[in-house]
């Protein structure tokens, strides 16, 4: 039934076609070009719609929201000094990354590091200037002003102490103390010096609302800014002395359609090339997927967000008092959910279940494989696990603890948005016996940390992959004093682990940190204080004769290219 209504909404899409085009055609006709491929011998234009208002470019800008527009637009016009892709880094502005054997990451001996990168000299922004160290000097300071609060300064960029600029292509960080993340570039996007620096030293409280934020914006990618129509669409052009070369593309279109459904109805028609990730549901996509369109739905799985369910472990909290609180009725459980099928549902075929809190496309995944323990879906080991613990079927089949006389209720927290994993959860903990009940946090409360630390079983939860690690340190359990980083809220404590971790911020040696990793498999998932369920990947949805897309972090749009159709 699901499936048919599905294929229903598309073909009610696809009849409304003739009215969607005409409310989405720019005033100033500046997409007249063939959208589903070029024709030999016309520009090359490619049409990227996004749902959120595009209103700054420059990443996590001072004073603007964070992930404000879509973060994708940023590698349109703008560079960095490396990309991020699934723990194989590689340098853009950079030469290459730093690291220990070459000489340019040094620990000190007083306990601090520095950090050395070595720029490309031939680099240029858009309006001409050469590209400096001076201008990522500038940028660090500006991040760093405390009269201009911005998201870095609550990151680990409050351990960049200082930097220097010994040449204009060498760019130093000092670190307070030796930090695993010492090529992190969070709070170095260059900003261009040339134009900003004057604003910045008279008049720092307009920094915020410089156009060279947006309308203006000047930047180091392969596209530059030809138009900028607020809140509608933004246009670039190649810009032919790119570093890499001359980009592929004439010029790039971004149009703000805000509705998820008029979005694949352009794409469908050809009136877009390509939908970047969060503009539209994991649902949506594998709708079109699957609906016989001849175009491309890639997944999106570099660095991906982990769904997992946090254990409570407050004594005074925790219900039933022989519950999930007890390792094996938390390994019996575990074992007891279906995360294939869970997966299969929730990311739509598009993204495994996880295992630990490596992403199997992570290149370091193979080197740890063997150390995970392995929790397969099993309701009957599952049940096995529960008679050992104490817990029996009555009369009913319901599991009673034999020492209280309590049933298995478990209660399953979450917001809104995890309701179908909650109701797959609670079926298969039903289908052993136990007594699950879902408790959905209103959505007036979405977001707030403290609701899920009320849970008396379990609460849902998603985030960055390898941030499970440090997010069960007993420094996270939320507190007056770390509301804003408390995200321990089971209260998870275990000497070991907080042992584990502070080695592994200052474990800078590679195989280390791998080493350090199969040990932390051995505690952490041994241990279970949380149920690692699975990845949560975004899609990129593009026309068949978009080439050059890869799922990764950082887009490369150099590498975006159009074929032409005949």
């Amino acid at each position: 039934m699901l499936k048919s209504r599905h294929r229903s909404s598309l073909a009610v899409l696809l009849v409304a076609l003739g009215v969607v085009m005409s409310s989405c055609v720019s005033s100033g006709g500046s997409s007249g070009a063939p959208q589903s491929g070029q024709v030999e011998g016309q520009p090359k234009i490619m049409t990227i719609g996004v749902a959120r208002f595009v209103n700054v470019l420059q990443r996590r800008v001072v004073g603007a929201v964070a992930g404000a527009g879509e973060p994708g637009i940023f590698w349109i016009a703008h560079d960095d000094l490396k990309a991020i892709n699934a723990g194989a880094d590689s340098p853009r502005l950079a030469t290459k990354l730093p690291a220990l054997a070459d000489g340019d990451w040094v620990l000190n001996p007083g306990g601090s590091m520095d950090v050395t990168w070595k720029l490309r000299p031939n680099v240029k922004w858009h309006d001409g200037a050469p590209f400096t160290s001076a201008d990522l000097t500038f940028a660090f300071q500006v991040y760093k002003d405390p009269e201009l609060p911005s998201e870095y300064q609550g990151r680990n960029f409050r351990l960049m102490e200082s930097v220097s600029a010994p040449d204009p292509y060498t760019f130093v960080v000092h670190w307070g103390r030796p930090f695993v993340e010492g090529t992190d570039v969070g709070g170095l996007h260059p900003m261009p010096r040339h134009l900003l620096d004057e604003t910045y030293r008279t008049n720092k409280a307009s920094l915020e609302g410089h156009p060279a934020w947006s309308s203006q914006f000047v930047g180091l990618g392969p596209y530059k800014m030809e138009r900028w129509e607020d809140g509608y669409q933004v246009q670039f052009v190649r810009f032919d002395d790119y570093w890499q070369g001359r980009p592929p593309l004439d010029r790039v279109i971004v149009r703000v359609i805000a509705d998820g459904n008029t979005l694949v109805a352009n794409i469908l028609a050809g009136e877009i090339d390509v939908i970047l990730p969060i503009s539209i549901t994991l649902d949506a996509a594998a709708e079109l997927r699957d609906s016989g369109w001849d175009g491309q739905v890639l997944p999106f799985l570099d660095l991906p967000s982990l769904r997992r369910f946090d254990i409570q472990f407050r004594p005074e909290r925790a219900r039933p008092t022989n519950g999930l609180i007890n390792l094996r009725v938390r390994q019996a459980m575990y074992q007891a959910i279906d995360r294939d099928a869970m997966a299969a549902v929730i990311t739509a075929r598009m993204a495994p279940r996880a295992d630990t809190w490596f992403a199997p496309n992570d290149p370091d995944y193979v080197k740890i494989e063997s150390a995970i323990p392995r929790y397969p879906y099993d309701p009957a080991r599952a049940r096995t696990l529960l008679v050992e613990a104490g817990w029996t079927p009555g009369p009913d089949g319901k599991l009673i603890d034999q020492a209280t006389g309590q049933r298995l209720e478990i209660e399953i927290r979450g917001e809104p948005s995890f309701q179908r994993e909650a109701l797959i959860m609670q079926n298969d903990w039903q289908a052993i016996g136990a007594e699950p009940f879902v408790h959905n946090i209103p959505a007036a409360l979405a977001g707030d940390r403290e609701q899920k630390t009320l849970t008396t079983g379990g609460a849902f939860t998603n985030g960055q992959y390898q941030a499970l690690l440090d997010t069960h340190n007993s420094g996270r359990i939320p507190s007056a004093e770390n509301r804003f980083t408390g995200t321990n809220s089971g209260g998870y404590h275990v000497p070991e682990h907080d042992a584990l971790m502070i080695r592994m911020s200052s474990a800078i040696d590679p195989d280390e940190r791998i080493q350090l990793h199969r040990q932390m498999m051995t505690e952490f998932l041994a241990n279970l204080p949380a149920y690692p369920l699975f990845f949560t990947p975004q899609a990129v949805q593009a026309v068949k004769s978009v080439t050059g897309i890869r799922g990764t972090t950082t887009f490369n749009m150099f590498e975006w290219n159009k074929q032409s159709l005949r």
